[in-house]
């Protein structure tokens, strides 16, 4: 099932529960039944539940503005749904993908749009024409004679940088660099050992992917050479952290968090894979109030939350990422 947060100025509220036109946060959820469920974050109870119009929902994006909802079907539709006055009402569809649309994401003041496939294709839609523009490009990688290998990669997850760059991760555990207005694939990496790569999010220029190997990769773009005023950047596996037992099924952006004190950095325990939650745990890392960091959470099967920070402005390095604290979701006190 997949869940999308929706929030913008305040407002009023509307019936039933839910936030109004530009109203509070609100929280949507699709499901392989095809419905799209809105639900009240007072009574976690659904307020309102509409169809897809076009089958399993395999991926949801609320645009930045908050007022357009885009789903990703399993007929390979892409359906966009109107947020505004309090409700969720169907707006357009765009042509179908050859396969089922497996993920979807949005950018540029929500004028592009991108949605990966089951057949290995990534779309990258243009919605400011009439009818709406689109780009495809295909992340199947070439075989030893130089061809397309034929068997599908399900293109598990999208996201777009600021500069339209966009990366797509699939179901051979790779993580593809393509850029977005010439429309092919600048760079692909192997971070997941084959494994399914089924998460990726950015933050600016900052990408995270995660997948079923449990680990949790950290990708950056770095100036290689700036020559007469020309610079040369490049994209770079910046480095990797495995604190999951088991598949790691989504990862989200936290804003900013606590980093851990000068005394627990100085022991190195800024890594410890610590539960502070349990009565037995005498080891957990303090907290410094004083030092943040943007994090990133990452939740799996083994029903373990892991909140990572990292250094915005740091080179290539052996630990890019520092566990700060793993938390249960379903804590033993």
């Amino acid at each position: 099932e997949q869940a999308a947060a929706s929030g913008g100025k305040k407002g009023k509220k509307g019936k039933k529960g839910s936030a109004s036109t530009q109203g509070e946060l609100r929280l949507l959820s699709g499901s392989l039944d095809g419905t799209i469920t809105e639900w009240s974050l007072e009574s976690l109870a659904p307020v309102n539940v509409i169809d897809s119009h076009g089958g399993s929902i395999w991926s949801m994006a609320v645009s930045g503005s908050g007022t357009l909802l885009a789903v990703a079907c399993h007929d390979g539709g892409v359906r966009l749904f109107d947020l505004a006055g309090g409700d969720v009402t169907f707006k357009k569809g765009l042509p179908p993908h050859p396969g089922q649309s497996l993920s979807v994401a949005w950018a540029h003041q929500d004028k592009v749009l991108v949605s990966g496939d089951s057949l290995g294709h990534v779309r990258i839609w243009g919605l400011t024409a009439s009818p709406p523009t689109c780009n495809t490009v295909s992340v199947l990688a070439p075989s030893a004679h130089n061809t397309p290998d034929r068997s599908s990669a399900l293109v598990w997850a999208v996201c777009v940088l600021p500069d339209l760059t966009v990366f797509a991760s699939d179901s051979k555990g790779r993580t593809h660099v393509i850029d977005g207005k010439m429309g092919m694939v600048e760079k692909s990496f192997v971070a997941h050992h084959g494994a399914d790569t089924l998460s990726v999010v950015n933050d600016g220029f900052e990408v995270f992917s995660a997948g079923v190997d449990g680990r949790v990769v950290h990708y950056k773009r770095v100036v290689q050479s700036q020559n007469g005023g020309l610079t040369v950047a490049e994209w770079v596996m910046a480095g990797a952290t495995r604190y999951h037992t088991h598949d790691v099924l989504c990862l989200c952006l936290a804003g900013q968090y606590n980093a851990t004190t000068s005394a627990d950095r100085a022991s190195g325990r800024d890594v410890a894979p610590v539960d502070p939650s349990h009565r037995k745990e005498k080891k957990a890392p303090k907290l410094d109030a004083r030092r943040t960091l943007p994090c990133v959470v990452s939740g799996g099967l083994d029903t373990q939350l892991c909140v990572y920070t990292y250094s915005p402005t740091a080179a290539k390095s052996s630990q890019p990422l520092t566990q700060a604290i793993r938390l249960p979701p379903w804590p033993h006190e």
